[in-house]
């Protein structure tokens, strides 16, 4: 496994990934059709933002998205193809994230989480400070978790 930057131009491959990853927790495909804006990942962000990768023999497996944009720390994404996802790998993409975040100095950050994704992160060490209404459900809460970095 190799973990490096998002070029642009991958963006397409990792929203892909991500609509994947998504549909593994069984959501109906209805729910899954209207998340595609909130998992669409833009060469801006790319660009911009912290977007890696992990590859494994050439081929994008998973990614992350940290944003950090003046007092904005947060985790936007992080996700596996299906086949990668209960086998360590996003533990291994999280390691990488927290070594980045140490990095470039920052101290802790949000996630908003996915609801069957609030149990990895609070293994890795994140800690539940409250909810956030979805942006795709109005009537739909989201786990708000903070990860103080080590």
């Amino acid at each position: 496994m190799e973990i490096r930057r998002a070029k642009v131009g991958e963006g397409n491959l990792l929203s892909e990934i991500a609509m994947r990853s998504k549909a593994f927790w069984d959501y109906d495909m209805s729910f899954i059709a209207k998340c595609k804006d909130a998992l669409t990942v833009l060469d801006i962000t790319i660009a911009d933002d912290y977007v890696y990768v992990m590859e494994n023999k050439q081929k994008i497996c998973g990614f992350f998205c940290l944003i950090v944009t003046g007092e904005k720390r947060e985790l936007d994404s992080l996700f596996l193809e299906p086949a990668y996802i209960g086998k360590g790998y996003g533990r291994v993409l999280w390691h990488y994230m927290l070594n980045l975040t140490k990095e470039i100095g920052i101290k802790d950050f949000t996630i908003e989480a996915d609801p069957y994704a609030e149990g990895f992160y609070t293994k890795m060490g994140a800690i539940r400070i409250g909810e956030v209404v979805s942006t795709v459900l109005v009537n739909r809460k989201l786990p708000l978790l903070k990860m103080i970095v080590p």
